[in-house]
């Protein structure tokens, strides 16, 4: 593998070693850290983030903070991002939140492999050079969204009932990717030429409503999560904007039995209606959008976008073991390591499809994972796909 980031690699080490700086102990912190990880899909991530957190005197909630990515990948992703969380704004009965952030990513290759639940379907063939299905990529997704809790408060745990609302706007332009230019050859992407591949700009509206009772959100082992979102986009803005709407819907449990043991679940379901882009049927929608089915979101062992379509379910199911005698407190916070087998379930539709689970696709694998304070996971996973090994996955966060 040729690394083409060499700037991202300097980045990424004095990342490691800016220390965390407490400019004011009580009020505000600025901490950097290393942004860095692997899947198939993207090479080796490099980066950095910066994070600054201003929180109440005293206390360990914080009422806003403002994360800084610069990131990119081995196989020619730059993904700058910028965050904004106004965790407590001042509101009629209690504290709301609001959430905004600007995401950019630039890629000359691409995947895009067509629609449907299986390489006949999609026109894929495996014996094909790889980058024929690709094309050249610059996109952007501007969301804010606003969190007004109905029971309780955003900052504590246990059940919670939350109302949301936000606004979206993305941006694209698409090329052909420097593989197929050089082999004077057109891509299926521009074969076909879906709805979107000519490029625009889209807006959007949605609205959810949440209710948690997790423990600890970033690892849970216990409770549950649930969300229901509608969403109303159109575009490319102008005389003639071309209307779509999703519906998505997730269930997320965790049970703990055998003192270190945890059997957690998420579902999801994600339906789109009308004229979409070819894009927004590579993700779901949610409070956090999931790329795929495939990738380390969905389906890990299976490339992203292989499959694609306006219907979609996932289920992704996991065994957490806890290794207790492992756990260690430094530097102020308790690290903790943690075992899992998973299996991961998915399949797309098309419009005209019966609803059927004929042609499932499963991946299964095994996780070993670093638990650090609340706020911080990194993880190592093994994936396979058609009894075959799917690759190695190595990220900062989890699945669910």
């Amino acid at each position: 593998m040729r690394l083409r980031a060499p700037p991202l690699i300097l980045f990424g080490l004095l990342a490691i070693w800016s220390p965390a700086q407490d400019t004011n102990r009580s009020t505000l912190r600025f901490r950097v850290v290393p942004n860095l990880g692997f899947t198939p899909d993207t090479g080796w991530r490099l980066g950095a983030t910066a994070r600054w957190t201003g929180y109440d005197p005293g206390s360990e909630r914080y009422r806003w903070a403002l994360r800084l990515d610069l990131t990119g990948t081995t196989l020619e992703q730059f993904i700058p991002a910028v965050e904004l969380d106004l965790a407590r704004l001042p509101g009629l009965r209690r504290p709301w939140r609001l959430l905004s952030s600007l995401r950019i990513r630039v890629h000359p290759n691409e995947p895009f492999t067509g629609f449907g639940n299986s390489d006949f379907e999609t026109g894929f063939s495996p014996r094909v050079d790889p980058s024929f299905y690709t094309y050249g990529k610059a996109y952007g997704r501007l969301m804010s969204t606003a969190f007004f809790p109905l029971r309780g408060d955003l900052h504590v745990t246990g059940s919670q009932w939350t109302l949301a609302g936000g606004l979206s706007g993305e941006w694209g332009a698409f090329a052909e990717s420097r593989s197929n230019t050089a082999f004077g050859r057109i891509g299926p992407l521009f074969v076909g030429a879906p709805i979107g591949s000519g490029g625009g700009a889209w807006l959007g509206a949605r609205l959810g409503l949440l209710y948690d009772s997790r423990d600890v959100p970033l690892y849970a082992r216990r409770g549950v999560a649930a969300e229901i979102w509608w969403e109303e986009n159109f575009g490319p803005v102008g005389p003639l904007p071309r209307e779509s709407r999703r519906f998505t819907a997730a269930f997320k449990f965790y049970l703990p039995f055998l003192r270190s043991f945890v059997l957690a679940n998420r579902l999801t379901a994600d339906l789109l209606f009308g004229e979409v882009p070819f894009f927004m049927e590579e993700r779901t929608g949610g409070e956090r959008e999931l790329s795929g089915p495939g990738g380390v979101d969905t389906l890990r062992g299976m490339p992203l976008h292989r499959v694609k379509g306006p219907a979609k379910a996932i289920m992704n199911t996991e065994l957490r073991f806890h290794i207790p005698w492992t756990d260690l407190r430094l530097f102020k916070a308790v690290w903790q390591w943690e075992l899992a087998l998973f299996t991961d379930n998915g399949r797309v539709w098309q419009a005209a499809d019966p609803l059927s689970f004929e042609g499932l696709h499963t991946t299964y694998g095994g996780s070993l994972r670093l638990l650090w304070g609340r706020d911080f996971v990194v993880t190592l996973e093994l994936a396979w796909w058609r009894g075959l090994f799917g690759g190695t996955y190595f990220t900062v966060g989890q699945a669910f």
